[in-house]
């Protein structure tokens, strides 16, 4: 999910940071229905890392370099990450 995520990211404009922030959230809900509810540590930061990670290597396949350089595109891994710890503390 983080890298299909991450690939539709690239492949929009503007809209990317909506996508990561979206990608994100699912990731760690997907987290939380993984692990049957639960919430506390270290299950928030595998969330994150998950969804960081498909991020970069999402952008390593576009773009040949895990940090891209074009418009706000970097900040998707701030959002993602956000995102994906609020889902599964949510």
């Amino acid at each position: 999910m983080a890298l299909a995520g991450g690939l539709v990211a690239t492949a929009i404009g503007f809209g990317s940071l909506i996508v990561s922030g979206v990608t994100g959230f699912g990731v760690g809900r997907a987290v939380r229905w993984g692990t049957r509810g639960q919430s506390q540590p270290p299950f928030p930061a595998l969330a994150v890392g998950v969804a960081v990670g498909g991020f970069a290597i999402a952008f390593t396949v576009v773009f040949g370099t895990p940090v891209p350089t074009r418009g706000l595109l970097p900040l998707a891994y701030v959002i993602g990450g956000f995102f994906a710890y609020r889902g599964v503390e949510g």
